[in-house]
């Protein structure tokens, strides 16, 4: 929910993800501090009596905090702000913050009042992790796929506050259970040490380590199959499921295996994982996707089981918490800040699987594990070196024995912890030095908040390559070099607005949302000015600034870039001053919804010129976007038509690719305008599909994995 309230202010700058996982990462340790601070100052039975209070206050101030008309008016004092991640941090914590606060606070407050009760439970409260996990789990399905489909922004906040109102009675009816020291038996709390008296700076360490790998792996995971494996909208929600279902199997009453037992089964399923890694396959999508899943289980199940197994005594409840929260925030912090950073690719993902295998139990010592880690290590990358020296070429049979033999040299090593873990690292750090299993010459390789870019030449095209989507080609053939490609191939629906369209020669300032490799550009004349809006710095830097692309320095028209988000940055140019706008933005396989909705399109309208017209890119493999955006598109008064185009065998062999473009007009008259306009089809609108809004979007309803 804040999320989808800041998203159309502030608009999809790395500023704004990264400040938005800040803020959640701080407000979550922050709560397992108050409920730690607060349990160890006055103890559970004064605690009660402040928490509640805390609560009753937090839930009368929420209504006014998370009311619109204040949202709006503390964003536009903050939407300015030099430093946005500030103003993003300001406004999530003015506003949604005091409630996430003592929300996040409650799985320890309710764990150590429990402890003083006299359920035969209570000498080990540990399991009640477990169930708020359990509601985790639900409330991660249930939002994307019950509530958000259904009702509003508005209403779901609502509804929130309803639910935070029931909460507050709970607490207080749970407060009366609530012992005195006198009369409790907290002193017999004897799970699993009832001889512990204080916590080691040892056991803190362990404790914040075994939750920062399983972060880590988490977040990495996720990224991984997202943009390599399966860009599928909400494809986030299952490793999420995933990591959940491991604290309720590590934290239930009667675990179903040890950390020794998932310790053993981890190295069996990471080295064909790691394979499929090395190798880049994607194909088969869900028996490899489903590998990274079972693996995430493992692992982080393997973590959370140790965590399990050493918890202290429910007298020391609240602080193992607090420095659980801590690793997991450095893991998170890890991932979000550091590894865009330090990293050219998501090899935090590959380093946190190796260190989830450095962390398996060690069955007992055993002698020269020295010897055989730089055994391993130099074995790995002799026989990868060999392989991508030795004249075969580049294919299947290659690239499995370069990668498979070495990782049969780790798996020798199994019994031994480190020489496995430290082998596996090496595996991945050498396969992509040496990218052993690139699907052709890579001549760049750069990340930014937004993902991995390489530049890739692969047989006669150099191309710009996003996880396993392609955002743009350009031939290697001195004498096709102008011709735009892939999705903008001459004959393609976007080809034939800019050559074939009879007003296209009056046109003269076009706006595109998207750079890519800048192919739009090579359809520009004399005399027009063409105006790219594009979010990642690090796309505008290859497509203009690296020398491998000649799009934008060979085209005709004046060429101009605005960078940031496109509803920011179009929201800032004069109205009525562009006569054509060409929305080609996309978040890895699809475009970003806050450039769908009512409000977005109301946006665009205002800044054409009378008779102006908008082209949408809708391209994608699991979106039938076409219905919704005619239908949206209609609510601002402008009418939409769509063409999808396949190339011939030439063609596919020139560099075309399949398209789909939606054109939007303020008057479906001037469909003749456009060149052979059968082309140009009506779009059919399902009687229970409903308009996009800033307030409202349901991507199930446009979910068509066929498309």
């Amino acid at each position: 929910m804040a999320a989808k309230m800041i998203l159309p202010i502030f608009g999809g700058s790395p500023a704004v993800w990264t400040a938005s996982m800040l803020f959640f990462q701080v407000a979550l340790l922050g709560g397992y501090w108050y409920a730690h601070f607060s349990n160890s100052k006055w103890g559970p039975n004064r605690q009660k009596v402040f928490h509640v209070a805390f609560l009753v206050l937090t839930a009368i101030a929420l209504p006014q905090l998370t009311k619109t008309s204040f949202v709006n008016s503390l964003a536009g004092g903050l939407v300015n702000h030099p430093i946005p991640a500030v103003a993003v941090f300001l406004i999530l914590g003015g506003t949604i913050g005091l409630g996430y606060l003592t929300v996040s606070s409650g799985s320890p407050v309710l764990q150590r009042w429990f402890a003083t009760t006299s359920d035969p439970s209570a000498k080990d409260p540990y399991f009640l992790y477990a169930i708020s996990n359990v509601g985790s789990m639900l409330g991660l399905f249930l939002y994307p796929f019950v509530i958000e489909p259904r009702i509003g922004l508005n209403q779901q906040i609502s509804l929130w506050q309803t639910g935070f109102q029931i909460m507050v009675g709970l607490y207080l009816l749970s407060a009366f259970f609530v012992k005195k020291p006198a009369e409790n038996r907290e002193s017999e709390l004897v799970q699993p040490d009832s001889t512990q008296t204080s916590i080691s700076w040892d056991q803190r360490r362990r404790w914040m380590l075994w939750a920062a790998v399983p972060t880590s792996m988490l977040l990495g995971a996720t990224s991984y199959i997202s943009s390599n494996v399966a860009p599928i909208p909400l494809i986030w929600v299952v490793p999420l499921a995933t990591y959940l279902l491991t604290f309720i199997l590590a934290f239930s009453g009667k675990p179903l295996f040890k950390s020794t037992e998932l310790g053993r089964m981890l190295p069996i399923l990471v080295i064909p994982l790691a394979f499929t890694m090395c190798i880049e396959a994607t194909e088969p999508l869900t028996m490899i996707a489903g590998f990274h899943l079972l693996v995430l289980l493992v692992a982080a199940y393997m973590c959370h089981a140790k965590l399990a197994e050493d918890r202290p005594s429910a007298n020391h409840l609240t602080e193992f918490y607090l420095w659980i929260s801590v690793g997991g925030a450095l893991g998170g912090l890890f991932n979000s800040i550091l590894a865009p950073m330090l990293f050219p690719t998501y090899f935090e993902y590959p380093l946190a699987i190796g260190l989830a295998c450095l962390l398996r139990p060690q069955p007992k010592p055993l002698a020269k594990t020295k010897e055989w880690l730089a055994g391993v290590i130099l074995l790995v990358a002799i026989v990868m070196l060999a392989f991508k020296f030795s004249g075969l070429p580049i294919g299947q049979l290659r690239n499995g024995l370069a990668i498979g033999i070495p990782l049969a040299i780790v798996f020798v090593g199994i019994d031994r912890t480190l020489v496995f873990g430290m082998g596996l690292i090496a595996t991945f750090i050498f396969s992509n030095i040496f990218q052993i299993a690139s699907p052709g010459k890579v001549l760049l390789t750069k990340r930014s908040f937004f993902g991995v870019h390489r530049v890739i030449d692969n047989k006669n095209f150099r191309g710009l390559v996003h996880g396993n989507t392609t955002h743009g080609r350009q031939s290697l053939i001195p004498s096709k070099v102008d011709t735009p490609l892939t999705y903008y191939y001459p004959t393609g629906p976007i080809g034939q607005i800019f050559t074939k369209a009879k007003f296209m020669p009056g046109v003269k300032r076009v706006g595109l949302v998207g750079l890519g490799v800048g192919s739009l550009a090579a359809y520009g004349r004399p005399g027009q000015d063409f105006t790219f809006f594009e979010i990642d710095p690090i796309v505008i830097s290859v497509a203009r600034d690296s020398g491998l692309y000649s799009f934008l320095s060979r085209s005709k028209a004046n060429v101009n870039y605005v960078l940031g988000d496109a509803r920011i940055t179009l929201g800032r140019q004069p109205n009525a001053s562009f006569d054509f706008l060409v929305l080609d933005a996309f978040s890895s396989d699809a475009i970003p919804t806050h450039l769908l909705t009512k409000e977005a399109l109301q946006l665009y309208k205002s800044k054409l010129k009378p008779g102006g017209f908008i082209a949408f890119h809708i391209s994608n493999r699991y979106l039938e976007l076409a219905p919704e955006l005619a239908l949206t598109a209609s609510e601002v008064g402008m009418t939409g038509f769509e063409q999808t185009d396949a190339p011939v065998n030439e063609e596919e062999a020139e560099g075309k690719t399949q398209s789909k473009w939606m054109i939007l007009l303020t008057d479906p008259g001037l469909r003749e305008a456009f060149w052979k306009p059968m082309y140009w089809n009506s779009v059919d609108i399902p009687s229970d599909l409903k308009p996009w809004t800033d307030d409202f979007v349901n991507i199930l309803s446009v979910f068509e994995p066929s498309n």
